[in-house]
């Protein structure tokens, strides 16, 4: 199987099934050629606590949950059927580039205090 096929369950990926902290949530765009489309989905930006604090972020699509985030307020995300594939490529530079993309069926977005 290539590297670029495997795809990570929210159980592997996330290790865990407890909230998350989000870092930010926007929506996110389909575009026709160079022309951007209306909005696709919600991508949610979160923080992955049992991982070193990394980093991911998840599209959501058909969600409006950027439309509900407030400033200043801390949220934490659950997903419902979230998957994650790696992938892995060379710059023009040489270097590799390496990640995450991660697609979910939902989101649900609550207010949080603290996360620690």
């Amino acid at each position: 199987m290539s590297f670029n096929n495997y795809i990570f369950t929210a159980a592997e990926i996330l290790r865990t099934d407890k909230p998350l902290p989000v870092q930010g949530v926007k929506p996110y765009f389909n575009y026709d050629d160079t022309e951007r489309k209306n909005p696709a989905g919600a991508a949610v930006s979160i923080v992955i606590p049992t991982r070193g604090y990394a980093n991911l972020t998840v599209k959501v699509p058909s969600s409006t949950a950027y439309k509900s985030i407030e400033e200043g307020k801390g949220y934490s995300a659950t997903f419902e059927k979230l998957v994650a594939k790696p992938y892995a490529f060379r710059t023009e530079k040489g270097s590799i580039n390496s990640g995450f993309s991660a697609i979910a069926e939902a989101v649900q977005i609550t207010e949080m205090d603290e996360y620690l």
